[in-house]
């Protein structure tokens, strides 16, 4: 599973964590009007339910964590190589900066410029 494809994933289950945190309100409004009804069985049931929805956001909660945890890897996996073309890429515009300030075709080095930049960003991008 790609890193995009994870953060849509985190990003989706986040929000049916957010969903079921307001159920857990809902429920707990409905039991206390159960309660303020004098229906005490209702109150108990509702509470039951709150306790069951609970333990399933925390389920998912897990789950989210799992994902994060696994994306962090994939990105640590990638991290080296990542690092190392980065590196080039910035030795590649020193290169380009040197030739600029001794005014050597500069606009053919703006345009390798925008091209290496453009590539640091592409490959960032693959892993933001």
């Amino acid at each position: 599973m790609s890193l995009k494809t994870k953060k849509n994933l985190i990003n989706t289950m986040l929000k049916a964590s957010s969903e079921l945190t307001d159920i857990v309100i809902d429920l707990h409004v409905a039991s206390e009007e159960a309660k303020q009804e004098g229906n005490t069985e209702k109150a108990t049931q509702i509470k039951k339910g709150i306790i069951k929805v609970k333990a399933k956001r925390a389920e998912l909660a897990a789950s989210i964590d799992e994902v994060i945890v696994s994306m962090i890897e994939d990105w640590l996996s990638e991290a080296e190589s990542i690092t190392a073309s980065i590196e080039d890429a910035t030795t590649e515009l020193k290169a380009i900066e040197k030739n600029i300030e001794q005014r050597k075709e500069t606009a053919s080095n703006v345009i390798k410029v925008i091209g290496v930049v453009d590539d640091i960003v592409e490959l960032i991008a693959k892993f933001a």
